[in-house]
């Protein structure tokens, strides 16, 4: 029985102080419950009294007092029911547990304990068991019978605590009295669970379940992880030789991580590995900055000096290698390989699936050599028709559940499929089929019928092939459909894609529950949608182990292969769904490189992000959103300064030519100077430089040489026109006149001042005039 049982019992005191009988708390708020009759007695009840308003108590665990109050609505007479349901004053005391309660069906032949305070030690009090007889009725009630030598008055409001079940299965309401014959004086009757929760609902009745659905079996659930002794050898051997390193491969689904926490664990604290005795274990998965270092192992080991060595393990390693930027992949991958390579008493244990070995090799060449030298444990892809036997039929046999005839062959079979036998080395079945198993086990037990698990729950599950998908379309199917494109763009978020060119297969991506949300007014459904998907056991929520921020995953891999629907949503996207990907991953190494601008999206890189965020925004979350915005950003103001360079360089390069021209100006208009000084018959060329000089830059120095050369130009003084050929043409000796002769017949005298014709004469032949 467990340590635990007194923490929910109470001792019921009359009010001369003396004892009536036993109770126990069912709720943390102080609700407790026992027998009618142990408050007032059966001649009390029988003669009209009213019944008390309270009651004193006292708790067994610590022997701290309290008043209590009845609840006159929850108040069954002795002649009816038998109960009587109070509430602890105050806060309860601390070390007081509620006491849970499970179901009393299928409880026949369970052993079972009790405790009270019969008058030999009525204060004290004494333990008892028994078993389970079967049902009956007492009073046209439903009672269970026991079997007990020790239950006797002072046992009545007794909770009856059943070993299998681990849970309280009814109260003892009365003993029977012997016969004529010296019989049925080792029998009494309980008030099952059932009749408590028909008096009041809100009671829940939860019964321990052996099985674990797609849930890992952890160390609280060792006692029902059955099946694997041979591999857990193999890892005992394995670590006896190298007690410095193993990495365990196995396929999806071969239930690594449940062989590792529920098997593998639990005999490292308890000292069944050989040189493994007084080990510390830690085991994670591998996040952001929280693998093991040197530093972190010497720090703890200084803190557990009781230990002798600590036993590091890495589960799911390979999320490591899909899931790091490379940055932080490389700098884990080193400080593994520095812990190794210290003198520190350390066991470094990883667990990874087999289809990233390649991956493995890759980024790890340092864990590699260990590997190679025999450092690693092969989970096998099948398991023995005695271990898959002992899988279905242990956990059962733990809390008292039986199979209906057959069943248990019913299962195997479709375990093992077709065209596989038991005939090689004595294998059976997949071990990948571990999480189907699992789950259809879950929903037999959930469909349990008084303690058997039955054929008709088996064929309405659809076997254990079919139990999964049918299960997940139900769940999405009931999910409102408006509702569902959330459902589906959820899940797309909690699966890395693989690539099949380099044998990497997709699997869950772990995610905080805010990071699922497009915006702030998503959280509230995105909460709801999670909360009813983790119900449902298709999700797992978490804490971060950093942050303590709730995280949230695909409950197994196993969905990403069984369930078709979700296969489906992941072809149909897949080309978006791999590029989001590879977004994050930059993401992640912008925000690993201190926000190195760097590290943002360029030239096609960054197109392709501007078409995806226009096409599908609503599938983007605010960091991608933003991080894309930030590189468009980028890109713009690198186009801008590259636009303000540009200008910048036309404006210099245009002053350049701008001294140029004026350089060449000025040099031209200095050539032109020195023709007209020194070569004043080439006024022509030097009217033509000064005049170039001017068009590449009109400087002072153009202007003034340009000037100089037309005003040395000839100029016409006077018009003095003919009709006709001038033929000759004479200047007065002072040259104030001009005489001229034309083919007209005409001689005339000009003023070559003003041009005025002043005298005109005629001749008959001018060719052989003179003037």
């Amino acid at each position: 029985m467990s340590e635990d049982w007194k923490a929910g019992l109470v001792r019921i005191i009359r009010p001369n102080g003396s004892t009536a009988g036993t109770g126990f708390v069912l709720s943390e708020d102080g609700l407790a419950v026992t027998c009618s009759h142990v408050i007032q007695d059966y001649r009390s009840q029988g003669s009209g009294e009213p019944k008390p308003e309270g009651v004193n108590i006292v708790f067994q665990c610590n022997g701290a007092t309290r008043n209590a109050a009845v609840d006159p609505l929850l108040w069954r007479r002795a002649d009816a029911e038998d109960v009587a349901f109070f509430k602890v004053e105050g806060t309860l005391p601390e070390g007081v547990k509620a006491l849970p309660l499970g179901g009393s069906k299928g409880s026949r032949k369970h052993h079972v304990f009790t405790f009270g305070f019969p008058e030999v030690n009525s204060k004290a009090g004494i333990a008892a068991d028994g078993h389970v007889v079967g049902e009956t009725a007492v009073r046209n009630f439903r009672v269970l019978q026991i079997s007990s030598a020790q239950i006797t008055p002072g046992f009545s409001g007794a909770p009856i605590w059943d070993e299998a079940s681990r849970r309280v299965i009814g109260m003892v309401t009365m003993i029977a009295e012997p016969d004529e014959h010296g019989r049925l004086h080792e029998t009494a009757f309980i008030t099952p669970s059932e009749t408590l929760r028909v008096i009041l609902p809100s009671l829940q009745l939860e019964d321990v379940c052996p099985y674990r659905g797609l849930n890992v079996f952890t160390e609280a659930h060792a006692e029902f992880f059955f099946g694997r002794e041979r591999i857990v050898a193999k890892i005992a051997d394995k670590l006896r030789r190298d007690p410095k390193f193993l990495a365990i491969f196995g396929p999806s689904g071969s239930g690594k991580s449940s062989l590792i926490q529920a098997a593998v664990i639990p005999r490292l604290r308890k000292g069944q590995m050989v040189g493994f005795d007084h080990c510390g274990v830690i085991c994670t998965r591998p996040g952001h900055g929280n693998l093991f270092t040197a530093p972190f192992v010497r720090e703890w080991l200084s803190q557990h000096s009781e230990q002798k060595r600590l036993v590091a393990i890495v589960d799911q390693f390979e999320s490591m290698i899909a899931n790091y930027p490379e940055p932080l992949r490389k700098e884990a991958v080193h400080q593994l390989a520095v812990l190794l390579e210290e003198d520190l008493p350390v066991t470094l244990l990883l667990v990874m699936r087999d289809d990233f070995y390649s991956s493995f090799a890759k980024e790890a060449p340092a864990l590699l050599e260990r590997v190679e030298r025999g450092s690693v444990v092969n989970v096998s892809p099948t398991l023995g028709l005695d271990e898959l036997t002992a899988i279905v039929r242990e956990p059962a046999r733990v809390v008292g559940l039986d199979f209906e005839s057959g069943l248990i062959d019913a299962i195997l079979k479709d375990v093992v499929g077709p065209g596989l036998g038991c005939e090689q080395e004595g294998q059976c079945g997949p071990s990948t089929a571990l999480p189907l198993l699992e789950f259809a086990l879950t929903e037999l037990w959930e469909r349990r019928k008084d303690g058997l698990l039955t054929h008709d729950a088996f064929h309405s599950l659809g076997g254990v092939t079919g139990a999964l998908a049918q299960w997940a379309n139900t769940t999405f199917d009931s999910i409102d459909k408006q509702l569902q494109p959330l459902v589906r763009r959820m899940f797309a978020d909690l699966v890395h894609l693989g690539a099949e060119n380099q044998g990497l297969p997709d699997s869950r991506r772990r995610m905080r529950v805010v990071e699922l949300c497009r915006s702030y007014d998503e959280r509230e459904v995105i909460q709801w949608l999670v909360e009813q998907l983790v119900d449902a056991r298709l999700l797992v929520t978490a804490r971060d182990e950093l942050t303590s921020e709730e995280t949230v995953e695909i409950i197994h891999d196993a969905l990403l292969r069984e369930w078709d629907t979700l296969r489906a949503w992941l072809n149909q996207d897949r080309e978006f769904l791999l590029w989001r990907q590879r977004l994050r991953q930059a993401l992640a190494e912008w925000e690993h490189s201190a926000q190195d601008e760097g590290a943002l999206l360029r030239t096609a890189r960054l197109v392709e992000a501007e078409r995806w965020l226009g096409e599908r925004i609503e599938d983007l979350s605010p960091d991608d959103t933003a991080f894309i915005r930030m590189s468009k950003a980028l890109k713009d103001r690198e186009e801008q300064a590259r636009e303000h360079e540009r200008e910048r360089l036309q404006r210099a390069y245009e002053r350049a030519e701008q001294q140029r021209q004026v350089a060449m100006a000025r040099q031209l208009a200095a050539q032109a100077e020195s023709l007209i000084v020194y070569q004043p018959t080439l006024l022509d060329r030097s009217l033509l430089l000064a005049l170039e000089s001017m068009q590449r830059f009109p400087c002072s120095e153009a202007d003034h040489a340009l000037r100089r050369g037309l005003d040395l130009l000839p100029r016409r003084l006077a018009y003095m026109d003919h009709k006709e050929w001038v033929l000759a043409i004479d200047f007065s000796h002072d040259g104030r006149y001009l005489a001229t002769g034309c083919r007209d017949g005409t001689a005339r005298i000009w003023e070559v001042a003003g041009g005025d014709e002043i005298a005109r004469f005629t001749h008959s032949d001018c060719y052989g005039c003179g003037v």
